[in-house]
């Protein structure tokens, strides 16, 4: 291999280092805690060398965002190919999102953070498309399924469009992820019961879309059960894949 090369790997690495790092403080500190000399001093370089890889202290945070939302196209990808009907695949997905939720909890926090156009202004075109980019997977993924669903005739065609379910599902979703990691604001009524509902409530939206097997006609608890102690049981140490892996 070139020298060349070797130099692209060490700098791939170190990024890596950077946004470890990073994320950590993040989910310790919060957006406002990162530091820039605080994260030179965790990760032995200097500050100078952070701006190396990234514009902006926005760009870091977008840096993040990717990565996580790296992972989250990756558990979606995987959800949709359980060995199950259409309906299974779609339980899958919202369990995906469930364990995204549970092993980085402030995800969709940052997530939203990063789209504000303060934020994003200050962020890299690259790392922008990147995002871009792993959205459009995470939405085909799910649409896929939808689509497979027509055409198994498991989602009958009752005026709701395959992209219409998928739209219906992803709000529902990050509405309900937004308000569980700020359950301190909410009505004690429903403090811990957040992600319940959602998942209820998934179930009464795909039960009036008519996609079969209707909630009352199959056992959607003990599929949720198997998704989390057997499908998705993969070591936490596969979700800090490389920028470079990613890109392959």
């Amino acid at each position: 291999m070139s020298a060349v090369s070797r130099k692209q790997r060490e700098f791939q690495a170190r990024e890596e280092l950077i946004v470890d790092h990073a994320q950590d403080l993040l989910l310790a500190k919060g957006y406002l805690g990162l530091n820039l000399d605080e994260l030179a001093e965790k990760i032995e370089y200097s500050k100078g060398t952070i701006y190396l890889h990234f514009d902006s202290k926005e760009d870091l945070l977008l840096g993040v965002v990717n990565r996580m939302s790296e992972v989250r196209s990756r558990l979606f990808r995987h959800a949709a190919r359980y060995p199950g009907r259409s309906r299974e695949k779609c339980c899958a997905i919202g369990v995906a999102d469930l364990i995204l939720n549970a092993r980085q909890p402030h995800a969709f926090q940052m997530m939203q953070l990063v789209s504000t156009d303060s934020v994003w202004e200050k962020t890299s075109q690259i790392r922008q498309e990147r995002l871009r980019k792993t959205g459009m997977q995470i939405f085909d993924a799910a649409l896929g399924v939808a689509q497979e669903a027509v055409l198994a005739g498991d989602l009958a065609e009752t005026g709701i469009t395959p992209q219409e379910v998928v739209l219906g599902l992803f709000t529902m979703s990050k509405g309900a992820m937004l308000v569980q990691s700020t359950e301190e604001f909410v009505h004690p009524t429903i403090a811990g019961t957040v992600l319940r509902s959602l998942q209820m409530n998934r179930h009464r939206f795909l039960d009036g879309a008519g996609w079969k097997p209707l909630y009352k006609d199959f056992d959607y608890e003990a599929l949720e059960k198997r998704l989390h102690g057997e499908y998705f049981a993969v070591p936490r140490s596969e979700e800090h894949t490389s920028e470079l892996q990613s890109r392959q």
